[in-house]
């Protein structure tokens, strides 16, 4: 769906027979969709994790509740049908913006662990392994026993879609190249050496499955074997940038400083056509996204859903909420939807395909962006066999598959036009 139609149906939606919509402040929700046929078409679930609902109608509408919220024990419609017209008695672009765009409060202050007297950067890999899985996973397991739950943002965009599929003026949510009706991302980070060995085992497995990819590389932190760039663009992947340093500072350098480094960054990569970038560790500010729209056309700094990063344990920030594109500030956001290692991470005894088989089917059933992104064998992820049951599984279904620079331009072009 298109954004700009979002925030019209919203406008019109605040209006009702009597006047203005009277709002108050409101605490912590949980949605509970009433209407059978829209949990069948949209989820398979009727109720959502609670969310923060800013305002509420307390003007009474007649008509069949279709949505309604639950907050502290009372129950208040949301969602009403009248004579085949939905009325919403609450801004859902409001949430969706609170969340997708990460409009909560965060902590930006300059975490200790960067204030060491060296470069954390220059620090051996094996060292910095040990220091990240001391410091940044101390998030309990269970945080992600709801990782393959629908979010708030996705479930409203659902909602929306469906309450106004008929309406000419509402376009459909996605549109993926060939019609597909999902879509396949793989991404990798390359930030060291060694990482950067096991680049041409993975995309070998890779193309067993005619599958593309992006590999974003860390420029100025090891020495970047330009032979191996050559080759992953000749083969008709992307090469995209992940940082000046893998240092975890770029969020808490000065604009200038940031701007300095984009150009840096791409001055390194300037014959392989850079279009992407990543952010180190996750980390990101707002006033990064108002700066990379001048360097890039696409970003992918974000989880959908994060419990474990420096981003998450540092600033607080957990995630854009949603497995589909969408535009931040003037630059397109694909967000990471699947990362093979976090069982590895997280110490869990269970292979990649137990662990995020049901959030790939729900990323299926909803047309979303299944974004898989990994470190080449930085976690000895690169066991065959494993990828190879994720992939065959993955690929079961009507997707399409391209480097995230083809995916970027498309969607720009035909989505966000």
């Amino acid at each position: 769906m298109i954004l700009k139609d979002v925030f019209n149906l919203c406008c019109d939606i605040q209006k009702s027979d009597e006047g203005e919509i009277v709002f108050r402040e409101m605490e912590s929700c949980v949605l509970c969709i009433k209407d059978p046929s829209m949990i069948k078409e949209i989820t398979g679930n009727s109720k959502s994790e609670p969310f923060v609902l800013r305002c509420i109608s307390e003007k009474k509408v007649s008509g069949k509740i279709i949505v309604e919220g639950e907050i502290r024990g009372k129950k208040y419609p949301l969602v009403v049908c009248n004579n085949n017209q939905y009325i919403f008695l609450f801004n859902p672009l409001e949430v969706i913006e609170y969340y997708r765009d990460e409009r909560g409060e965060y902590n930006n202050k300059i975490p200790v662990f960067l204030r060491l007297p060296f470069n954390i950067d220059a620090l051996p890999e094996n060292i910095k392994t040990f220091i990240g899985n001391h410091i940044s996973r101390k998030e309990n397991k269970e945080a992600y026993a709801k990782i393959d739950q629908i979010s708030i943002v996705d479930l409203l965009y659902l909602i929306i879609n469906y309450c106004y599929k008929s309406d000419n003026k509402m376009q459909k949510c996605l549109s993926y190249p060939k019609k597909k009706k999902y879509a396949v991302l793989l991404s990798h980070d390359i930030e060291s050496n060694k990482i950067q060995n096991n680049v041409k085992e993975i995309i070998a497995i890779e193309e067993k499955y005619d599958l593309k990819s992006t590999s974003f590389f860390v420029t100025n932190s090891f020495k970047i074997n330009n032979v191996l760039l050559e080759y992953i663009v000749e083969s008709g992947n992307e090469v995209a940038c992940h940082g000046y340093l893998h240092d975890m500072k770029l969020i808490y350098l000065s604009s200038f400083a940031r701007r300095k480094r984009f150009v840096l960054m791409k001055e390194r990569l300037a014959d392989y056509n850079v279009v992407g970038f990543r952010s180190p560790a996750w980390l990101r500010c707002d006033e990064m996204f108002e700066e990379l729209s001048e360097f890039f056309i696409y970003d992918s700094s974000i989880l959908d859903y994060d419990r474990f990063s420096y981003s998450y344990q540092w600033t607080g920030r957990d995630g854009c909420h949603t497995v589909f594109p969408f535009k931040r500030d003037k630059i397109l956001e694909i967000p990471v939807t699947i990362l093979p290692e976090l069982p590895v991470l997280l110490k869990l005894n269970i292979n990649m395909l137990q662990f995020w088989k049901m959030k790939i089917d729900l990323i299926k059933n909803i047309g979303g962006v299944i974004h898989i992104m990994f470190h080449p064998g930085k976690y000895g992820q690169t066991k065959k066999k494993e990828f190879c049951e994720l992939f065959e599984y993955i690929l079961d279904g009507e997707y399409c598959n391209c480097t995230l620079k083809e995916f970027a331009m498309f969607w720009n072009q035909n989505v966000l036009r």
